[in-house]
């Protein structure tokens, strides 16, 4: 009606197009589309939309949170099924994890540029360490069927020096910090203190009786 129109589409001369969403004076940008076939999709009130996904004509869809201004990527899925995952504050995220399509979830460390490889897990359980920097990362250690392999040499020559049955104190006291950390958040425990504070915080856990069903 006269008086009420609402914005719900703006063209610009570049070819790029963004809709609107809401009433007649509140109307909010929920979407952007430009020449190339990408896609940035909206969410907020008038003034504080920030872009929450963007789709791109290859496939890839980047998901972000944030503020308006400060979004910051934290997934992108391709095509192919796999995902990665990313940390940090925008325009420094880094990966940190990526899971392919096969099931094979490998993790990363260091900053942005310079992730390096170091764990490697497989659908069937086994899990593989690795240390070095980036593109000379080695494996170290191989958890698989109860058994934990270490190695030694340089990528692509690591020789196996020493293997040992899994138990759990075994691979506590293999693990590294940053390991222990997740694994204690994973599990709901505190993830701060040194190696030893974790190992103990790990151990207790492990070692608690399990609750048993009262008959009611």
């Amino acid at each position: 009606e006269a008086g009420a129109e609402r914005q719900v589409r703006t063209e610009y001369a570049t070819g790029e197009v963004q809709l609107f969403e809401g009433e007649k004076g509140a109307e909010r940008l929920v979407r952007t589309d430009f020449l190339d076939g990408t896609i940035k999709h909206h969410e907020g009130a008038r003034g504080s939309e920030r872009v929450v996904r963007t789709a791109y004509a290859d496939g890839r869809l980047k998901h972000f949170e944030g503020e308006m201004g400060a979004e910051r990527k934290v997934r992108t899925q391709f095509p192919d099924g796999g995902t990665q995952y990313y940390e940090g504050e925008r325009g420094v995220e880094r990966r940190v994890r990526t899971q392919f399509p096969t099931g094979n979830v490998q993790c990363y460390e260091g900053a942005q540029n310079l992730e390096r490889l170091v764990r490697l897990r497989f659908p069937s359980g086994e899990v593989q360490f690795y240390e070095g920097e980036l593109g000379a990362e080695r494996c170290v250690r191989r958890e698989v069927a109860g058994r934990v392999y270490f190695y030694e040499g340089e990528k692509g020559a690591e020789a196996v020096v020493r293997v040992v049955q899994a138990t759990t104190e075994t691979r506590l006291k293999a693990m590294r910090v940053t390991e222990l950390r997740e694994e204690c958040g994973r599990l709901g425990l505190v993830t701060t203190g040194v190696k030893a504070d974790l190992v103990a915080r790990l151990r207790a856990y492990r070692s608690a009786p399990v609750p048993q069903c009262i008959p009611r």
